[in-house]
């Protein structure tokens, strides 16, 4: 929070500062994700890794029902937040992975459209 007030300057909204203060305290966990560079390999390639680890997390999580979700809000996109997370210049805080039990009674649901609605199949 003090990040935020720090780089804010004249634009601090007190309700992001609020929302910034109270949201981490909802979950019982809240992961960093960060990516440290390798030089030798192209930094999509490393994103796209970072990406599955936290999908292999998120589905690992709902197998021990858990809930959980990436934001990538807050301090994020700082590079005054990278120390604290020991990334250097050229590493990336990608966002926090948000992981806690759902509300008593909560019944997840999905929003997803088919399948064949996303998916073109090219046969030669």
């Amino acid at each position: 929070m003090e990040l935020y007030r720090t780089t804010a300057g004249p634009n601090l909204q007190e309700s992001k500062l609020e929302k910034l203060t109270n949201n981490p305290l909802l979950s019982s966990h809240v992961i960093a994700i960060g990516l440290k560079r390798n030089p030798e390999v192209p930094e999509v390639e490393e994103v796209a890794a970072v990406a599955c680890a936290v999908q292999n997390l998120h589905l690992s999580a709902v197998a021990h029902g858990l809930a959980g979700f990436w934001s990538s809000g807050g301090v994020t996109y700082q590079p005054e937040a990278k120390p604290f997370f020991d990334l250097g210049p050229q590493d990336q805080l990608l966002g926090f992975f948000y992981l806690g039990y759902p509300k008593p009674g909560a019944v997840a649901h999905s929003t997803r459209r088919p399948l064949h609605e996303k998916v073109t199949w090219v046969l030669e």
